[in-house]
């Protein structure tokens, strides 16, 4: 048996998004898989990484101890997976073997943990919001774009996820994904937003940019969304935009993606490839090389 589940970028909404702000989010064309064949009294689980070498493997046993390992907080964080996993499926999890393979490098922030959370709960046929928001803290959207195959908006109403496909602007195909050469963990920033308080208003304000930006006619009207996003953004974390810290002198706009700080940006502006690769960053997605489509 064999499953798939697509990474995810968030263009717009990022940490309001757990407020209930309306935000906008692409499936990726990099993803990643898992395929099982029952087998041993054990669990096998292996995991290869986008150059198919491997880099965690661990062995379970059938109450889910870890007999085995290369990498001992990684079969911990895959183990607290499987326990809660184990308790919405109500019965024993099936032994055998797991194999991971994933599409894109570790430190890309497109969802290797999302990804697998989902692959789990398409193996095991449990919910995977449920499995999602009982292991982890962020909103689910990367949950919603695992399986998505159009971006989409997505929404929590009340604690429980809405979507809404839709199609992008052609505004979105002279955007670039650029990588920051570094992973950002989203699980304590997200810790330290959920801490604050947010107006309304703002929560309503990046619902309405999210809005525009789906039917935005001109790049540099996307242009004014992303700039108006990240001015919010800065005001709400306190923490100056990536355009103030790294890039004064692009003659664009920038916004971040996803938890401030690392993982990638998305920038429209002129000779937007040559400026990034000038300053040093080599991975540089053109958007249509991105977004699933």
């Amino acid at each position: 048996m064999k499953y798939y589940a697509h990474g995810k970028l968030l263009l717009s909404g990022e940490y309001l998004v757990l407020k209930g702000a309306r935000a906008l989010a692409i499936p990726t064309r990099y993803g990643q898989s898992l395929s099982f064949s029952s087998g041993s009294e054990n669990i096998r689980w292996r995991s290869f990484d986008f150059e198919n070498k491997l880099w965690f493997e661990a062995i379970f046993g059938k109450n889910l101890d870890i007999m085995s390992t290369n990498d001992t907080e990684s079969a911990q964080f895959l183990q607290a997976i499987l326990l809660k996993a184990l308790e919405l499926k109500k019965q024993s999890l099936p032994c055998g073997k797991v194999e991971m393979h994933l599409e894109f490098p570790r430190n890309w922030g497109l969802g290797s943990s999302s990804t697998l959370t989902h692959l789990i709960a398409q193996w095991l046929e449990i919910d995977p919001y449920k499995l999602f928001f009982s292991t982890q803290n962020g909103s689910g959207y990367d949950i919603a774009c695992a399986t998505s195959t159009t971006p989409l908006v997505y929404t929590l109403k009340d604690g429980v996820p809405q979507t809404e496909t839709v199609d992008l602007s052609p505004a979105f195909e002279r955007a670039f994904f650029i990588h920051l050469n570094k992973k950002q963990n989203s699980r304590p920033a997200v810790t330290n937003f959920l801490k604050k308080g947010i107006a309304d208003n703002l929560v309503s304000c990046i619902s309405d940019i999210t809005d525009k930006m789906i039917s935005v006619q001109s790049e540099e009207s996307l242009k004014q969304l992303m700039d108006h996003h990240e001015e919010i953004m800065s005001d709400v974390l306190q923490t100056p935009t990536i355009k103030e810290t790294l890039f004064k002198d692009f003659n664009g706009s920038i916004k971040s993606l996803g938890a401030w700080g690392g993982d990638f940006v998305m920038a429209i502006g002129e000779n937007a490839p040559e400026y990034f690769k000038a300053k040093g960053f080599e991975t540089i997605i053109p958007c249509g090389k991105m977004i699933l489509k």
